[in-house]
């Protein structure tokens, strides 16, 4: 993961971080020069606005996917309005967008096409690439996102990590390259 990195200088004394250019440490005041650099990654969370521009063009993807799958198997004809067209629809649906996020995010893009195009990934909370039940986990906590009114997407514009509900849920990060 590209990040941008910073140096931290600790006392060599205490631990405690220290301005590079301190000669003294202002926690325990030992007079010495800092020895103990070290290199300190930062990461850049995506939060809500740019994870929604992610969302919307995976949808776009999406809508023409079952479009076409509509197309295949109704032809111009309406649907049937009786019990089994109806589900056929719905697990249609739910089973492309599945396959879609879960083998996406889990895959060596670790991103849909939406996330990939504005430089955005998926990841576990210490970084690592998620695994396909880990981007399951992911894709289902989304309907309980939806259940709360939309609450569970929200709260990716409030949270420290900028988390989202199904994020959290799923030990999950999106993070951006």
């Amino acid at each position: 993961m590209a990040q941008s990195t910073a140096e931290t200088v600790f006392c060599s004394k205490c631990g405690s971080a220290m301005p590079p250019d301190a000669s003294f440490c202002s926690r325990c005041g030992a007079v010495h020069a800092p020895v103990v650099v070290q290199a300190t990654a930062r990461v850049r969370y995506a939060g809500f606005w740019l994870r929604l521009v992610a969302n919307l063009l995976d949808q776009v993807i999406i809508g023409a996917a079952v479009g076409l799958l509509f197309i295949a198997r109704f032809g111009t004809r309406p649907p049937r309005v009786d019990i089994i067209e109806p589900a056929f629809i719905v697990f249609t649906v739910v089973g492309l967008k599945w396959l879609y996020f879960a083998l996406l995010e889990s895959s060596e893009w670790q991103a849909t096409v939406g996330k990939k195009a504005l430089g955005l990934v998926v990841t576990t909370t210490d970084g690592q690439p998620v695994n396909f039940l880990q981007a399951t986990a992911r894709f289902f906590g989304k309907f309980l996102s939806d259940a709360i009114l939309g609450i569970g997407y929200i709260m990716a514009g409030f949270t420290a990590k900028k988390q989202a509900l199904h994020d959290m849920i799923a030990g999950t990060l999106v993070v951006k390259r």
